[in-house]
């Protein structure tokens, strides 16, 4: 068994293949395996794994005949992984050389801790930086609130221990496995962000989570509607979480001034029911209020583009 199985879905990446491969095999540390999932490519991303392998034997390839998706490729990966620790790794992105030596030194430190992401510094299609950084919040607290409305880990950035993965899984039915299983994962594990960056992540017209923003939607606000329903004791319904998602985006939806004035209530309402129900840090407390306070801000925002005035 290796200590590390790093797992990499790959369909259609020729083009920044070798540059994620690489990185991988350049890291600092030595004790994984790559397991590589060909999701039925149809350009030339096989023969380009194929060429790795044959000169490392760390990478193990599994090629399906056709296109079955992401999280059905993390499954697959996952099932074939036989690391202590499993991390995961985009085909279009770069890990940066320390970056498995550190996420292992901090599982290893801190055991109440399942999964671990990491900041991420953005590259575009040619490797520029454009100046854009996603740096989550570091607080389990501020993790939990931030998960409320989306995934608040850089997905490519994850490290989670196998036996909790063996545990949770990810799911076959949903499209977006990610934000499934943390919504899962924060019952058992914690979850913790390193405020470094550790990957290069590439942001351009093909990416996932370019390609999928639209069609994630309603399974996005299927997770997030259970777990507003569970805080508040409510009944929000899927439409709901729709208009919410793209409310909180900043993109009107089809919904009333009145509708996005009571979304806005919600938000400022579910900030005191979290506030009372958590050990909450003064820290904490202040990097929530300030989030909450910007998703206040964005609907006050559309609430004066809805406005009848503004119509005039």
């Amino acid at each position: 068994m290796v200590t590390i199985s790093v797992v990499m879905p790959v369909y259609n990446a020729a083009r920044f293949l070798p540059q994620a491969v690489e990185s991988i095999l350049n890291q600092s540390f030595t004790d994984f395996e790559l397991v590589a999932i060909d999701d039925g490519s149809t350009d030339h991303s096989y023969e380009i794994l194929a060429e790795y392998q044959y000169h490392d034997p760390r990478i193990k390839i599994h090629r399906q005949p056709q296109n079955k998706g992401l999280v059905e490729a993390l499954n697959t990966g996952c099932q074939f992984a036989t690391g202590e620790y499993i991390a995961r790794m985009d085909a279009d992105d770069v890990s940066l050389p320390h970056r498995f030596e550190k996420q292992l030194a901090f599982m290893r430190n801190n055991p109440e801790v399942g999964v671990l992401g990491a900041w991420v510094d953005y590259v575009d299609e040619h490797g520029l930086y454009p100046g854009r950084v996603w740096h989550p919040p570091v607080s389990p607290w501020v993790i939990k609130w931030r998960l409320l409305f989306g995934p608040p880990l850089a997905h490519p950035t994850w490290i989670f221990r196998r036996k909790l993965g063996e545990s949770l899984g990810f799911s076959r039915r949903l499209r977006v496995g990610d934000k499934a299983f943390l919504y899962r994962a924060t019952r058992l594990t914690q979850m913790a962000i390193v405020p470094e960056a550790w990957l290069h992540y590439r942001f351009w017209s093909q990416s996932k989570s370019t390609v999928n923003a639209k069609t994630e939607a309603p399974t996005t606000a299927s997770i997030m509607i259970t777990q507003m329903n569970e805080l508040m004791n409510g009944e929000l319904s899927v439409e709901d979480g729709v208009r919410l998602y793209y409310l909180i985006s900043g993109r009107l939806v089809d919904c009333s001034l009145q509708q996005v004035m009571e979304y806005a209530n919600l938000i400022a309402e579910m900030y005191q029911v979290f506030r009372k129900k958590h050990p909450l840090t003064t820290l904490d407390q202040r990097e929530i209020a300030i989030d909450a306070g910007v998703k206040l801000l964005t609907f006050s925002a559309l609430i004066a583009r809805r406005s009848p005035i503004n119509a005039l």
